[in-house]
């Protein structure tokens, strides 16, 4: 388990475990990957959260997303196909349930010692792989007030630490907050748990330029 005090140790901690002591594979996607199982990593401050996206921004060749596009998959009700389109299975799951204002909050403020506080993502009937080879990647979040702050875990099935990650974290980020304000208490720390931590053979040279070994 990995406890850092801001997003970029965590990033950079993560990073360098992965590739000091994860296993190399070709995956089924014929794509050279580096991978460590069930990764946990907690971040006790979210105040340098924007800062991992905005080294991403400057020190690759191709565009990556804006804060406000993020902000838009997380946050966009109507119903889309993307597997990164969390918004309608969060707001509107299966077009019926917002699970923030019609479930977390409501539980949260009446319960605030709840361990109830869960947000399902992944749906077994949308995501049926031998349909579609579309399923999420992140599969829950669970909130849970401790000492009148709120604080989240989400528990991502595939995650790739270099690109992925910080986008997730950032979203996260902004749901939490979100909740807390609600409630109207402290935003806590964040944790997330990924069953496949990996990233990419062609991303190992950004992977050293994070870590400082590459230029």
């Amino acid at each position: 388990m990995i406890i850092a005090p801001d997003v970029m140790s965590a990033w950079r901690q993560a990073l360098a475990a992965v590739r000091d002591e994860g296993r190399r594979f070709v995956d089924d996607e014929n794509r050279e990957c580096c991978e460590m199982l069930n990764m946990t990593i907690k971040v006790e401050s979210l105040q340098d959260v924007k800062q991992a996206l905005q080294w991403l921004r400057a020190n690759n060749d191709w565009l990556y997303p804006s804060n406000e596009e993020l902000q838009d998959v997380l946050f966009t009700r109507s119903s889309q196909e993307d597997r990164y389109s969390y918004g309608p299975r969060i707001f509107s799951f299966r077009g019926q349930l917002d699970q923030i204002e019609g479930h977390i909050i409501p539980l949260l403020r009446d319960r605030p010692e709840s361990r109830r506080g869960l947000v399902v993502i992944a749906d077994p009937i949308a995501d049926n792989v031998t349909i579609s080879h579309n399923f999420v990647s992140m599969l829950s979040l669970w909130f849970r007030i401790i000492d009148e702050k709120l604080h989240v875990t989400a528990t991502v099935r595939s995650n790739d630490l270099l690109i992925g990650w910080p986008a997730n974290v950032y979203q996260i980020s902004l749901l939490l907050t979100y909740v807390a304000e609600k409630l109207g208490i402290q935003v806590g720390t964040m944790t997330t748990i990924s069953l496949s931590a990996h990233y990419f053979g062609d991303d190992g040279q950004l992977v050293e330029k994070i870590l400082g070994r590459a230029k």
